[in-house]
């Protein structure tokens, strides 16, 4: 049995609404799912777009990373996502798996623990939600620990909002 966390965010449209949906499908497909709270942040790295609603959930599941990311990519087809225009760019929703249990996997196309997350506010803020003692598994550092040294749990979050 795994430990798995996965990142969600949506920047178009119906932003919570999308976020809601892809909860919906991962929880017919995972079970029961720990949701932290939705937050509202800043676009990152491209800029030009408009603010995201993030959230990050945990659930323990049988399947391995592989079908989880299978899972997750046929989610994001289902809901419109398609091929992204821009790197960085706009979606109706993105899925990241950011730790499963503490495997490191380092392919062209999956890269466990996500390689960014401990730079991101809207990945550790909601992380802290559901598990603030989580050990990084390359780090060796808690995610409220990374938070600390990165100083970026202020950086984007512009609201905080309970759904």
């Amino acid at each position: 049995m795994a430990d798995v966390y996965l990142s969600l965010g949506s920047n178009i449209e119906k932003r919570t609404e999308n976020l809601n949906k892809a909860l919906f499908f991962l929880e017919n497909e995972f079970g029961k799912l720990n949701v932290s709270y939705f937050y509202e942040t800043e676009p990152v790295d491209y800029e030009k777009q408009p603010n995201f609603i993030n959230c990050c959930v945990f659930f323990e599941s049988e399947k391995t990373v592989f079908e989880i990311f299978e899972t997750a990519k046929k989610i994001q087809e289902k809901m419109g996502q398609g091929e992204k225009k821009i790197r960085f760019g706009p979606r109706t929703i993105d899925i990241d798996i950011i730790f499963y249990s503490d495997e490191i996997i380092d392919l062209p196309d999956l890269k466990i623990p996500h390689e960014r997350m401990h730079e991101r506010a809207f990945v550790l803020f909601p992380l802290m939600d559901i598990n603030e003692n989580f050990v990084h598994p390359v780090f060796k550092k808690s995610v409220k620990k990374l938070s600390e040294e990165k100083k970026v749990l202020s950086q984007g979050i512009k609201k905080y909002l309970k759904d």
